[in-house]
């Protein structure tokens, strides 16, 4: 017979944490949320490592991509404005820019709501899946692939400072790799932290200070920190710790 799972270390001092210095016990969901969290702090680069290895996430008789530039920029122009206030054709929208999201053709006559629209349904019914599979996959290649509170004020200013154009133009010169590649034949976040790293370490040969750039650890220590914030908030009526 075999033995129930053992927690985690830092699962164990999370929850000590939770009881002595807040007086809270977590029920069983808020547990499994805290362990998705605690994993993700064990394994930060996981998501990454499989980014670089440029691996698309196979579901219901198709792959689905990491989000390239091109395929996030035509989901800001086009979809967003289309589709933005109904989640349920948006999610079909997304779900055809992750899966040709490496097809730069596949997005050349999508400016036309109508002609997009046909475009996203024959790509919705090439799914062999069920929805939960498919938000799964979706999760897991938006580097989303653990529970997370967002922050909507955050995204939507890193949104607002994101110029695209500017950055693969700069990457282009400085590196020599086509545009098109950082357009379309990376994800849009691995670009962006090729960038980041350039950035570094032409400013380092420059006689500059070189800064660190936030990683995947960063990212995990404060999603530790949301859940845990928002577990204590739900004890008070949603109050801030």
């Amino acid at each position: 017979m075999s033995s129930a799972p053992q927690l985690s270390q830092r699962l164990r001092i999370e929850l000590d944490d939770l009881r002595e210095r807040y007086g809270v016990e977590p029920s069983i969901e808020e547990v499994l949320w805290l362990s998705k969290a605690c994993d993700r702090c064990d394994n930060p680069y996981t998501h990454e490592r499989i980014d670089l290895m440029d691996i698309p996430c196979p579901v219901g008789g198709v792959h689905v991509w990491p989000l390239t530039i091109g395929a996030a920029c035509w989901l800001d122009a086009y979809a967003s404005a289309w589709w933005g206030k109904s989640d349920e054709l948006y999610f079909w929208a997304l779900a055809y820019a992750l899966v040709n999201a490496r097809d730069s053709n596949a997005f050349r006559h999508m400016t036309d709501e109508q002609t997009a629209g046909e475009a996203v349904k024959e790509c919705a019914l090439r799914f062999a899946v069920n929805r939960e599979e498919l938000e799964a996959a979706i999760d897991f290649v938006l580097g989303k692939p653990f529970e997370t509170v967002p922050d909507e004020k955050q995204l939507a200013e890193a949104k607002a400072k994101m110029d695209w154009a500017r950055l693969v133009q700069e990457i282009e010169t400085s590196t020599g790799i086509t545009a098109d590649i950082w357009l379309w034949g990376k994800s849009a976040a691995y670009t962006a932290q090729a960038y980041c790293r350039h950035r570094e370490i032409s400013i380092a040969l420059a006689g500059g200070k070189m800064r660190r750039t936030r990683d995947a650890m960063d990212d995990a220590v404060n999603n530790l920190a949301r859940v845990k914030k928002a577990i204590c908030a739900s004890r008070n009526g949603g109050a801030n710790e």
